[in-house]
């Protein structure tokens, strides 16, 4: 079973997926991977080609920084780098799926900030979407060092928290303490393990 983890910057997704991690799910992250993406030598060129040559640090490799401020100004910068970068990414989540396919109380949790965005959750077989107060989420921005107006950028580019919680199968709000998120996600846990129980009886 294949679950796309989704929600906007700041509502504590990478939090949740690690507590997936925990309960016993192999877990993925897109943006992990993305990073991954920038390494290749081909991927590399093609976004230098559609972004611009001056993204390099001294050591020749894209600086991230400086790539988010160029694709977030630049929506059809943006639209090509994600055709760039996409294709790697849900190469690499689907080989991770079809590792684990033969394996039935195996759970493969993908986070996917750009899951419904890109449609990519036709491709999984259930979707999360954790949400999380504003004021929380302006709060873990401002500690990362980001600023409001670039928070703001980055959010104009995703389906909004009500709509992301509308699309998916299942919402978590993370909306008090880490202990309260835990029992949350362990709930949510339980639930897709008897629905992958479910599916094996049918299937069998």
């Amino acid at each position: 079973m294949l679950v796309g983890l989704t929600g906007q910057i700041g509502s504590g997704k990478s939090t949740v997926l690690k507590i997936f991690k925990e309960l016993g799910a192999i877990t993925v992250s897109a943006d992990q991977l993305a990073h991954e993406a920038l390494e290749q030598p081909a991927i590399k060129q093609a976004i230098l080609s559609a972004a611009g040559n001056d993204l390099l640090d001294r050591d020749g490799a894209i600086n991230r920084e400086a790539l988010a401020e160029v694709i977030f100004a630049s929506e059809d910068k943006r639209k090509r780098v994600e055709e760039i970068i996409h294709p790697y990414v849900f190469r690499q989540i689907e080989k991770v799926a079809k590792r684990y396919s033969a394996m039935p109380d195996k759970i493969i949790v993908a986070e996917i900030p750009l899951l419904f965005e890109s449609g990519y959750q036709d491709q999984v077989d259930l979707t999360i979407t954790v949400t999380c107060p504003e004021e929380k989420i302006f709060e873990r921005i401002a500690a990362r060092g980001m600023t409001l107006s670039q928070f703001e950028a980055r959010a104009r580019c995703q389906l909004s928290q009500s709509d992301k919680a509308a699309r998916a199968d299942y919402c978590i709000d993370n909306c008090g303490s880490l202990e309260e998120l835990r029992e949350k996600v362990e709930k949510v846990w339980k639930s897709l393990l008897q629905q992958k129980r479910d599916d094996s009886s049918h299937q069998s």
